[in-house]
């Protein structure tokens, strides 16, 4: 998803900077979005210079936008998790919502991670779509900076939120009497509210900056793939830099913290029975797979390809934004694994999900018993015609 394939302009910035009089009109073409022309027949057709042949897209880009890898399995891999994600955070949705009711501030973080993970699998179809037509964007150009901002939003509010359900835990067993007034519904809510605001604050630059870039040679047009090589290394590398140090590295260093405190805690001869110990390391072990399967990847090579730009040496950018948008795909299985760490940390969501499994089961053994005991009735009724 994120776009930091450089596109060649040095063409069309020698033809700014020139002077000459064939030069200042080319340079006025070039400035503009379009140019109506009168063909031979005197026909009208409108140029657009959006398909502009000073802004040329290197080979190597090109061929990496058609790779298998982009146009066939990381499609295959979103259709298969929105297939899943969805339906099962909507059931998780419910179960919290309408079911446990939101009494407690775990339950508070845990819904609101279920909402971002749903925003998530909605616009998926947009990247699937995408990906499979050869990366080509087919929507309109609003949606791809839309679909771009929500990717980026809903992958560090999910790590945020897990970052608030693994503190939450902490101060709950560690701190179990002075947490008391910390751990509010309320003040649950505002930390959800303010991850939420600081989330689509960052984002707001992919918002309001171009995203699509039409290629050369490809006839399609990208979405985020391919920027201008001065807008990466002036704006991009920093920002997401920064963007990744702030969303993922330190909340990812509190979370590991937090957990390796709550069993060393429960660890302890005095504190806590067998079953507590138990949930609390089956807990921390889905949420520390869950980073180091889908979001420390992801982030290292994130972080990798920017600080080659920041630094001024680009040599793999290439092949390090390929493994980042493979990765990518990974990093969204993280929505299918979220409602296992719900269900292991929450006791009450255990309890509903089980009796609604059991009861659709009774409902389908007194399905088959009923039709059990009709067809006893029509052969005994079938023997009872046949005497005389």
């Amino acid at each position: 998803m994120k776009g930091l394939i450089e596109s060649n302009t040095n063409r069309s910035q020698n033809l700014l900077h020139d002077d000459s009089a064939v030069h200042v009109r080319a340079k006025r073409i070039i400035s503009m979005e379009g140019l109506e022309i009168i063909l031979s027949d005197g026909t009208r057709q409108y140029v657009s210079f959006h398909k502009n042949p000073y802004k040329r897209v290197p080979k190597d880009t090109r061929t990496l936008l058609k790779s298998n890898w982009l146009t066939q399995f990381v499609p295959v891999v979103y259709t298969v998790v929105m297939t899943l994600s969805l339906p099962l955070n909507i059931l998780i949705a419910y179960v919290f919502w309408f079911k446990i009711g939101v009494k407690k501030p775990a339950v508070v973080y845990m819904l609101n991670l279920t909402i971002a993970d749903l925003l998530f699998s909605c616009i998926m179809p947009f990247n699937i779509v995408y990906r499979f037509s050869g990366n080509n964007w087919l929507a309109p150009k609003i949606m791809c900076n839309f679909v771009i901002a929500a990717f980026y939003c809903n992958m560090y509010c999910s790590v945020l939120f897990i970052t608030g359900i693994s503190m939450d835990k902490f101060l709950a067993i560690v701190y179990p009497i002075q947490s008391l007034s910390w751990r509010s519904l309320n003040r649950a809510w505002v930390a959800c509210v303010f991850v939420w605001i600081i989330s689509v604050s960052s984002t707001i630059p992919l918002l309001i900056t171009e995203q699509t870039y039409y290629v050369d040679g490809l006839d399609l047009n990208s979405c985020h793939d391919v920027q201008d090589s001065n807008t990466v290394r002036i704006f991009y590398s920093t920002y997401f830099t920064v963007f990744s140090a702030i969303f993922f590295f330190i909340p990812f260093l509190v979370t590991a913290l937090c957990y390796a405190w709550t069993i060393k805690t429960l660890s302890s001869s005095s504190m806590g029975n067998t079953d507590q110990k138990k949930q609390a390391v089956i807990l921390a072990a889905i949420v520390l797979s869950e980073f180091l399967i889908c979001f420390v990847p992801t982030n290292l090579i994130f972080f990798t390809h920017n600080m080659e730009f920041l630094i001024g040496t680009p040599t793999s950018s290439l092949q390090l934004y390929l493994a980042y948008l493979v990765s990518c795909s990974v990093c969204s299985i993280s929505a299918t694994i979220n409602p296992l760490l719900y269900y292991v940390a929450s006791p009450r969501c255990q309890e509903i999900l089980n009796g609604m499994l059991c009861c659709k089961r009774k409902v389908s053994e007194q399905k088959v018993e009923e039709k059990v005991e009709e067809k006893v009735e029509e052969k005994v009724e079938e023997k009872v015609e046949e005497k005389p």
